[in-house]
């Protein structure tokens, strides 16, 4: 992506060096990234520190006292390229962020103006953390009706920052058969989360238990936009591509894992090394390419098809150079990097976990499916 430096002299950007602000946050992450994956928990001090530089609020529009990262025309390239930030300081925070960053997305697409309002609120003031849960348990989350009541039966399993998300959304089977987004505070449930449901390979900060919600009570206002609003294209596969900001920001955060090991160690030099690395710089900034693509086109048509292909395109693209950014990195480094303390052992596991995304085949067949199906190729 384009390096955006916002220059604070021109009265037509409002914003502050957004960039720097992230980056400062990804320096903080990464100094505590260690000892976080040993506890397997993230403390709330380091959501906070997010909320205090101002970026849990970054997606609220300018008139709810953000900076419109995502929701203003224009603005998404912006918005990944702060994602691939966070992730290149901490995946595991930068998963939360996401998730994040795509709810407070879903309550402005979807949401009412008092919504809208209270979760404004709520990120601005109390700097609360919002989450997207949509995978079920084995108990898929069910909305029941008893008389004028609501109440949710079942769970949701993956739950990312389940813990430490004050708002969670997520979606639960209606009584119709359509899926309904819900706003549920999650301050009175941290008794229902398994917390031995999730022993990864990677990722282990990010808090991705299961929880039980049989009997949690539903209000009218808990009810976020209409049945099926969850699925809605293109927005529903097109929004892959701020996970891929996230994982790219874990492929660059290996890159320069290798940087400085090669420099640190006096075998910069070795033609071997060069290659490999040469390599490995080419896919990723074949990654940050693509991500710039996609936020050109998310942001510049208003063709669905056209979207959900370049973003199914970015997220291939993205995963084959993290792939190989992992082989060579292996390579490169050897043994070293798969002992801790070396960060690149971390690094290793957690971006190994965390491309392990739903559906990649089908996202890539769509690809060729829609592009053999035209009679002739854009370009």
């Amino acid at each position: 992506m384009r390096a955006l430096r916002v220059d604070p002299t021109e009265s037509a950007d409002p914003l502050p060096d957004v960039r720097a602000i992230a980056r400062d946050a990804a320096d903080a992450c990464r100094a505590e990234a260690a000892a976080l994956d040993r506890s397997g928990l993230v403390p709330p001090s380091s959501i906070r520190r997010l909320g205090e530089a101002g970026l849990l609020a970054a997606p609220l529009g300018l008139d709810a006292g953000g900076w419109g990262l995502g929701g203003t025309p224009g603005s998404t390239a912006r918005l990944l390229e702060i994602l691939t930030i966070i992730g290149g300081g901490d995946l595991a925070i930068g998963r939360l962020y996401e998730g994040h960053v795509n709810a407070l997305l879903l309550v402005d697409r979807f949401g009412t103006p008092t919504q809208r309002q209270r979760v404004a609120m709520a990120v601005r003031h109390h700097h609360a953390l919002l989450g997207v849960w949509n995978t079920d348990t084995a108990a898929p989350l069910t909305l029941v009706r008893a008389g004028s009541a609501w109440h949710l039966a079942g769970g949701k399993s993956f739950a990312s920052g389940v813990g430490l998300v004050a708002h969670a959304l997520v979606t639960a089977r209606r009584p119709d058969g359509g899926r309904q987004m819900l706003l549920v505070p999650m301050a009175d449930l941290a008794c229902r989360i398994d917390r031995t449901s999730w022993q990864p390979l990677g990722m282990r900060a990010s808090m991705s238990f299961h929880i039980d919600l049989e009997g949690v009570g539903v209000g009218a206002d808990a009810f976020l936009g209409q049945a099926n609003d969850y699925l809605a294209e293109p927005w529903f596969s097109a929004g892959c591509i701020r996970f891929l900001a996230v994982q790219l920001g874990g492929a660059l955060a290996l890159l320069r894992t290798v940087h400085a090991h090669l420099r640190r160690t006096g075998r910069e030099g070795d033609p071997y090394q060069i290659e490999r690395f040469a390599r490995m710089r080419v896919a990723v900034e074949t990654g940050r390419l693509w991500l710039d693509r996609a936020a050109a086109v998310f942001d510049g048509t208003d063709a669905p098809a056209e979207i959900i292909a370049t973003a199914n395109m970015a997220r291939h693209a993205i995963e084959q150079a993290s792939t190989l950014t992992l082989e060579l990195a292996g390579r490169s480094v050897g043994v070293q990097g798969m002992l801790a303390p070396h960060p690149m052992e971390r690094l290793i596991r957690d971006l190994s976990t965390y491309m392990r995304q739903p559906a990649p085949d089908a996202a890539l067949a769509s690809v060729g499916r829609a592009a053999l199906a035209a009679d002739e190729l854009p370009w």
